[in-house]
């Protein structure tokens, strides 16, 4: 479209050139992906530059980037006086890549009482926002502010070329009303809008917008022809002629939207926060260059303590965990009905409605990212992803049991010991298993009744290191199988202490490294007369 073209001819006519750099800043998503926002952004917080990667609708999964904005640009008036915040003569600084996503610029002009007024302006893209913030700071070097406002004209490109209309402040009745098209089509009408409401951060100014449509069908232009017009407060008409409600701005129609900031003209310094896009801020919206007012996705699933946070259950079954993935939060500024599209990373979740608000799957142990897309039915397309992590940090349960608790007689001899280990773990149905033997005496221990023998725990010292005993897995013990070993234990103990005790040490370690560990006894008491303790 012709209106950036239109507009620096328009301003050069009277000397003045217009800085040209550029700065890109997202939100931080992966471009091309649903939900990318950018923006090009020049001195002033300006742009002719801000593209959103939306999907056209649910039926179709190829995304498309789409370019918002043919003309965002930052005007001032000082004693009814226009200029650009973006002309190189009132520019002095920027654009700047000052941080992460965040553009400066800063300048100065010269005030209605002929003092010098710095300015500066702070452009950003907040994470996951699909939203362009600037905070403009004025300060007058002395004096004070006098006679300033702050203009920003928003011409859309969705879905129609920009036939747009600028408006400068004023009234018919003074005659300093300006209002034009700047590629000479027709204009349709002017009216106020009510998506306007007074924008937050405003320190010392305050706030008045208008929107305007346009129908190439009428035949004339303003600038030829001579209609009525009306300004009252913060209201504008075009009566001659009958226009659409304009009670919103959103719509694939394109729309050209003019917003006006009036400072307190007795104030030495004044800051005013704009926002290009759509983003809930205390209950106000200001215009979105997009097609529709995007709907807002909220998530709210198994275990979530809210929308937008992530999922992280531990799994419960060897396939991982039923997750319920909850989209009812969504909802859309029109009151448009909603319809809903579930995506999962991990091809092998199968969901159970994906086109439901709210629907269940089985997620694997690992991260699967969920995406939820909505749809008004009118163009209005959002998504919003929670990733979902089912992990297993619970350590199997094992319990370790023999068939003989005792050794008796202590003939020396070497007795056949049964150990069955059983490990459970919900997410895995079976757990391998280590099994080690330790003794608490020496194999030939000083004293009497210990015999002169060694290789007491299957043929090994016990005593000075653990003995690793081989096991095997037995699906038929119990309900999940076991682990069972032989080990052979040697039948004697020092007779002048307290008896010998064979600890079996089960270790069982599940496939995601959680490790626990049972053990049992095997005692060769020192007599069966009275009560001995085993340490």
């Amino acid at each position: 479209m012709q209106l950036e073209r239109v507009l620096l001819a328009f301003l050069m006519m009277a000397g003045a050139t217009i800085a040209q750099a550029t700065i890109l800043i997202d939100n931080d998503l992966t471009p091309g992906d649903l939900g990318y926002f950018s923006v090009e952004v020049n001195s002033g917080g300006e742009t002719v530059e801000a593209n959103l990667t939306v999907q056209p609708a649910v039926t179709s999964p190829i995304p498309v980037t789409k370019n918002l904005v043919a003309g965002y640009f930052t005007l001032m008036e000082i004693g009814g006086q226009t200029l650009r915040l973006n002309l190189s003569s009132f520019a002095t600084s920027g654009p700047v890549l000052a941080g992460d996503d965040l553009v400066t610029s800063a300048g100065s002009i010269t005030g209605q009482g002929g003092n010098t007024i710095n300015w500066t302006a702070e452009s950003t893209i907040p994470d996951g926002s699909v939203a362009l913030k600037t905070v403009y700071t004025f300060t007058a070097a002395t004096g004070t502010l006098g006679d300033l406002k702050l203009f920003q004209f928003l011409d859309e490109s969705i879905d129609a070329p920009g036939n747009c209309v600028f408006q400068s402040s004023g009234s018919e009745s003074t005659g300093d009303l300006e209002l034009f098209t700047f590629d000479g089509l027709d204009l349709f009408g002017i009216g106020q809008t009510g998506a306007f409401s007074a924008s937050q951060g405003l320190a010392n100014a305050s706030f008045s917008g208008w929107a305007a449509g346009i129908n190439p069908g009428l035949g004339f232009d303003l600038l030829i022809g001579n209609p009525t017009y009306s300004l009252a407060g913060d209201t504008g008409t075009l009566a001659s002629f009958v226009h659409p409600d304009l009670g919103t701005v959103f719509g694939p129609a394109d729309i050209a939207s003019f917003m006006v900031w009036t400072v307190d003209a007795t104030a030495t310094t004044a800051t005013i926060t704009t926002v290009l896009g759509s983003e809930a801020d205390g209950g106000n919206q200001l215009p979105t260059a997009a097609a529709q007012a995007f709907p807002v996705v909220a998530n709210a699933a198994d275990q979530m303590p809210g929308p937008f946070d992530d999922i992280n259950v531990e799994c419960d079954q060897p396939e991982g965990r039923l997750i319920t993935l909850d989209g009812t939060p969504s909802t859309d500024p029109d009151g448009d009905t909603l319809t809903y599209a579930w995506s999962v990373s991990d091809l092998s979740v199968v969901l159970g409605d994906a086109t439901a608000a709210t629907t269940i799957g089985l997620f694997p142990i690992g991260v699967t990212m969920a995406t939820l897309t909505v749809d008004d039915g009118r163009g209005g397309i959002s998504t919003a992803d929670v990733t979902v992590t089912v992990q297993d940090t619970n350590p199997p349960n094992v319990q370790c049991f023999t068939n003989l608790a005792r050794l008796w007689p202590p003939n020396h001899r070497m007795r056949a010991v049964c150990v069955v280990v059983q490990a459970y773990d919900p997410c895995m149905p079976i757990v391998p298993v280590t099994v080690s033997v330790t003794s608490s005496e020496p194999d030939n221990a000083p004293g009497w009744g210990d015999g002169h023998t060694t290789g007491d725990v299957n043929g090994q010292d016990g005593f000075t290191a653990p003995v690793n005993i081989p096991v095997t897995f037995n699906p038929c013990i119990g309900p999940n199988g076991a682990w069972v070993a032989t080990v052979y234990l040697r039948a004697e103990r020092n007779r002048c202490g307290s008896g010998r005790k064979y600890t079996i040490e089960a270790t069982a370690v599940d496939a995601s490294g959680n490790v626990n560990s049972s053990s049992c006894c095997v005692v060769v008491p020192r007599s069966l007369r009275g009560r001995h303790h085993w340490h």
